[in-house]
């Protein structure tokens, strides 16, 4: 949900005061990588590489694709309603600010079986067609679901992230 995300966008603000921080490296996998997804759209500024590593979107088509695998029995309205009302990146790339010195890397297996990489891929797309520097990349999962993602590839991404942004700050 949105408010779930408020914490997360205060929790940088308060480092930022706290340690002088300028910007921000952000890494994040499944959920938490959604989280790094939402902090882009609310509009931070402050943001100058976001990794993401299976990422969850499209929630509410997840969600029935998902469903339509459980043969328990049919949706509950509640069930539909919390799918729905779930905050998904992907319907607010308009939000996040254009920045041409910042990369957003999408990382996933294809056959990851918990997030779909059709969605991190439609949400990296949208990145695109909005102007934003977008590297999508296929990366080989632990099996049987495919989404832990081997030898710590985000982690990896996001160093390299931090050590350029620290090169551009020395020279």
């Amino acid at each position: 949900m949105a408010e779930e995300f408020a914490p997360i966008d205060a929790g940088l603000d308060v480092l930022k005061r706290r340690y002088g921080v300028k910007h921000f490296v952000l890494w994040g996998h499944s959920g938490g990588a959604t989280a790094a997804a939402a902090m882009l759209t609310l509009g931070r500024t402050d943001i100058r590489c976001a990794v993401m590593t299976s990422s969850t979107f499209a929630y509410l088509e997840r969600w029935r694709m998902r469903r339509g695998e459980d043969r328990e029995g049919p949706s509950t309205p509640k069930e539909i309603r919390l799918a729905a009302a779930m905050y998904d990146p992907l319907t607010h790339v308009k939000d996040i600010v254009p920045d041409s010195k910042r990369t957003v890397y999408l990382l996933g297996d294809p056959r990851d079986t918990v997030t779909p990489f059709e969605f991190q891929a439609r949400f990296a797309d949208a990145l695109q067609r909005a102007g934003h520097n977008v590297v999508l990349r296929e990366e080989s999962g632990i099996p049987p679901g495919f989404h832990d993602l081997r030898g710590d590839v985000g982690l990896l991404q996001a160093s390299k992230c931090a050590d350029q942004r620290s090169e551009t700050r020395t020279n």
